[in-house]
């Protein structure tokens, strides 16, 4: 005949349950799955800029960040920001200039699978 603890045993074994896992169940400790997948979404996002004009020349310089972190663990997306526009009369019947854009992003992060 077999002792209920050690059905458990055999269960668990069966059940193809870690030796660690095993001893955490024996011990009543628990894992809080809700805290593993979730947690509190979070967003920073700021932006600097400047910009003029003289009767000859225009300009906007520009720069952000953003930092944001999603209510699914893993869910990040952090991207940097610039813009520089600059326009300038080269003659009375003709005006030259130049906008240009660079951003970097990081959307490396890999969120929790929910297995579909």
């Amino acid at each position: 005949m077999t002792t209920p603890g050690r059905s458990v045993d055999i269960w668990l074994n069966r059940l193809k349950i870690l030796s660690l896992e095993v001893k955490n169940y024996k011990a009543g400790k628990e894992t809080d799955w809700y805290s593993q997948m979730f947690q509190t979404g979070l967003r920073h996002d700021h932006t600097v800029s400047v910009g003029g004009r003289t009767d000859n020349t225009s300009y906007y310089i520009s720069a952000g960040y953003t930092n944001n972190e999603g209510v699914i663990l893993g869910d990040k997306f952090k991207t940097f920001r610039t813009r520089i526009n600059v326009e300038a009369k080269a003659a009375k019947w003709a005006t030259i200039g130049i906008n240009m854009q660079f951003a970097d992003r990081d959307e490396s992060q890999v969120t929790v699978d929910w297995g579909k």
